[in-house]
């Protein structure tokens, strides 16, 4: 038997997988551009440097000539005139008036005015500052819309008939005794069994009878119950047939405990296991 040869992929369809599937060392390239020139690889990107002066040229200068000497002195002659020593200035009288010397100021002064802390904490009462506050308040309300806290806005409303502190509708009415929210309480029809028109309030005891004393409980209601002092209350339970121990070495029913003497003998069986 013979190996049959695979035929070779087509140039159309070898474009294609060659995306895909590319030759060691080849350039991936998409589908969309497999028949467009190869402009890629001629491209340059960036900006070409420019050569700059080399060291030499910068530590050891060539020498120049007379005539490049003269140029620049005359470029240089502009700066002579504000060389100076150490710690003056250079002449600078040059283009000012004759009559201008070193003391010579020029400007408006500027006149002292108040410290920061006469702005930040004035020397004045509390009434002062009010009234200062309210002279320029107007101002403030027409030119920044800047009202006090709590101040009413103004509305310009036609109040010819009424003033600003007016109010409109009917007061809430209020009982401080509580019974229009006992009224709520009730169903539509309910009788009021336990309502009393005359509610007088007292208190339900004196400063004695609610003062904690020593040795004797607590009791603000006053209820006295004709008990033995060792009287416990609640339900007294059943014990079971088997107890904790039975539960953790899984006893058969026939081996429960049943009295003292098997409790001892439960217990020494236990220390000894």
């Amino acid at each position: 038997m013979q190996e049959a040869t695979r035929p070779p992929t087509p140039p159309v369809v070898r474009k294609f997988r060659s995306s895909t599937h590319p030759e060691p060392g080849a350039v991936r390239v998409h589908q969309g551009k497999a028949n467009d020139p190869d402009v890629a690889s001629t491209l340059v990107h960036g900006i070409s440097t420019k050569t700059s002066l080399t060291v030499s040229s910068v530590l050891n200068p060539p020498q120049k000539t007379m005539f490049q000497q003269k140029l620049q002195e005359l470029s240089e002659a502009a700066y002579t005139s504000s060389k100076a020593p150490v710690g003056r200035s250079h002449d600078q009288h040059v283009g000012l008036p004759r009559w201008t010397t070193d003391k010579t100021t020029y400007g408006v002064k500027t006149n002292r005015g108040l410290d920061v802390h006469e702005i930040i904490n004035p020397s004045k009462t509390a009434e002062e500052l009010e009234r200062e506050a309210q002279e320029g308040h107007e101002s403030y309300i027409r030119s920044h819309n800047a009202y006090f806290v709590g101040e009413r806005i103004d509305r310009k409303y036609d109040m010819g008939h009424y003033s600003k502190d007016s109010r409109f509708g009917i007061l809430t009415p209020h009982f401080n005794d509580g019974h229009t929210i006992g009224k709520t309480l009730h169903w539509l029809g309910e009788t009021k069994k336990f309502y009393n028109p005359e509610t007088v309030w007292k208190r339900s005891g004196n400063r004695e009878t609610m003062l904690p004393q020593t040795g004797k409980t607590k009791n603000l209601r006053g209820i006295t119950l004709n008990l033995p002092p060792d009287h416990t209350f609640g339900k007294l339970l059943q014990p079971d047939e088997f107890d904790v121990g039975a539960l953790l070495y899984s006893t058969e029913p026939d081996e429960y405990i049943k009295d003292e003497t098997d409790c001892a003998a439960w217990s020494a069986h236990c220390n000894t296991t």
